[in-house]
């Protein structure tokens, strides 16, 4: 074995030092510019939220070189920051069988009924704001006031009305009033402790009560229908027919008998038609006996006479008398 010799040990010794001197090697790497000495503002020039430049807002600069924007727009997308996606719900599946447009007509139609049902109750609630007071309302005068169970004071009472308590009327004769008490039950109250409605106050001064001897009459039947007669005044038209015959007691009567019970039984029908809001165009009382008659008279003619702007004279005058001597009216 050969000893090292003093210059192999040298030069061993000088590459030694050599290779300690000398720095280790590098991997290569991608030069970076320096982190700027400010805060890195994002250029006014690149918008990510649009995903293209735009133009820097009038009178701005930026205060950073293009290197300093390029990296803080590297660093931006480096760094994974993106505007939240919003989910979008799926549509929801068509009925099966059905179609948009059989939806579309279905909504239509639920869309009009529903219209139709509040046009109704507007109209109910309209009807009912607007909905009159009935015409033919008598209001008690004073408390304690008798209802009889007929036209007569010895009647038995039904009850004892008071004051400001209203009863429709059905009917007035003479003295008395007809009235529904309630539902089918009736009664009679003396006309002088009743508040008439103004139908029937508007003859209130009318003495509706027939004389004593006009008692020989009585209402045999009452009927609506065309007037039958020759008189032009109500030839074709409507009216209320009442037949009168003579009571079982007496067979004949005298013309002013005639004349008194059939200007009661005008008033009274009179009144009754309006309480009933009935329409005719007159009225006719038709004596059914061996000396009878008739009587015809417009509407117009017995409202005048109710309401006293025609006196009993102009009133018959205005009258069609079949046969004229039967009543003993002359200048007919």
């Amino acid at each position: 074995m050969l000893a090292p010799t003093p210059g192999t040990i040298a030069g061993a010794a000088t590459s030694s030092a050599k290779e300690a001197s000398s720095p280790p090697p590098q991997a290569a790497t991608t030069a970076l510019p320096p982190p700027p000495s400010q805060p890195v503002q994002p250029s006014a020039r690149f918008n990510l939220s649009g995903g293209s430049h735009a133009a820097p807002a009038p009178g701005s600069s930026s205060s950073l070189p293009a290197e300093a924007e390029s990296s803080s727009v590297y660093s931006s997308l480096s760094s994974g920051t993106r505007s939240p996606r919003v989910a979008v719900a799926p549509a929801a599946p068509l009925p099966k069988g059905e179609s948009a447009e059989t939806l579309k007509a279905r909504r239509a139609a639920d869309e009009k009924e529903s219209q139709e049902l509040s046009d109704y109750i507007k109209n109910l609630e309209e009807i009912q704001r607007n909905q009159a007071r009935p015409s033919n309302l008598a209001a008690v005068k004073k408390p304690k006031t008798p209802v009889f169970s007929k036209a007569s004071e010895a009647a038995p009472v039904l009850m004892t009305a008071d004051e400001q308590d209203e009863f429709e009327v059905l009917q007035v004769e003479g003295a008395w009033v007809h009235v529904q008490i309630s539902g089918a039950s009736r009664g009679w109250v003396r006309r002088a402790q009743l508040e008439m409605p103004q139908g029937f106050a508007q003859a209130a001064n009318v003495d509706l009560e027939p004389a004593a001897d006009a008692l020989i009459f009585k209402v045999a039947k009452e009927e609506t229908s065309q007037f039958k007669g020759n008189w032009e005044g109500l030839t074709g038209r409507m009216v209320r027919i009442e037949w009168v015959e003579p009571t079982a007691a007496t067979s004949t009567s005298s013309p002013n008998q005639k004349l008194a019970f059939a200007k009661s039984i005008f008033l009274k029908t009179y009144q009754s038609l309006n309480a009933a809001h009935q329409t005719v165009d007159g009225i006719v009382v038709v004596f059914d006996s061996a000396d009878g008659g008739q009587i015809a008279a417009g509407l117009a003619s017995v409202k005048g006479l109710a309401e006293k702007t025609l006196t009993e004279g102009s009133f018959w005058k205005q009258c069609s008398l079949d046969p004229p001597e039967s009543f003993h009216i002359s200048g007919k």
